[in-house]
């Protein structure tokens, strides 16, 4: 009766455990970066209705909820974070809008966000949190990644 020998069993569990350690890295790599891809062409898309909307009725929706949108969810489970700023006083939203690292705000139209994969967030970009924001940014001249702007 032939079987494999110890040695070769174990042999054969080193080598599954390389290509292993090897192979999880990259897909979760690679599972994060589609990820971030979805959160910006979602975002791009929102920002298109958004716009629509404004096209049709002369002034940005209160909500995403205005537009259909208030389910959305991001690639990580939570809420796109939409707020309308032109059209309303800023005294009442300045603590809500986000903003840059010298502190001006980076939109003045309206803000468009997803929390990102901690799903944790500031209103400042450069906070730690906010890194891994996919955000909307300099009236949508930028989507992306919040450590990217």
């Amino acid at each position: 009766m032939k079987g494999f020998t110890l040695l070769e069993m174990l042999a054969a569990l080193v080598v599954m455990s390389l290509l292993g350690a090897i192979a999880i890295p990259v897909y979760t790599s690679f599972a994060e970066k589609a990820n971030m891809s979805r959160g910006i062409a979602d975002l791009s898309n929102i920002q298109m209705t958004v716009q629509n909307f404004w096209s049709e009725n002369m002034q940005y929706p209160a909500s995403l909820g205005d537009m259909g949108l208030a389910d959305m969810e991001d690639p990580w489970g939570k809420k796109y974070v939409y707020l309308r700023i032109e059209g309303v006083d800023f005294m009442l939203i300045k603590n809500d809008v986000r903003k840059d690292k010298n502190l001006k705000p980076i939109n003045t139209d309206f803000d468009l966000y997803s929390v990102g994969v901690d799903g944790d967030t500031q209103k400042t970009l450069s906070a730690k949190v906010s890194k891994d924001d996919v955000i909307r940014a300099a009236n949508g001249s930028f989507v992306g990644l919040a450590e990217d702007f």
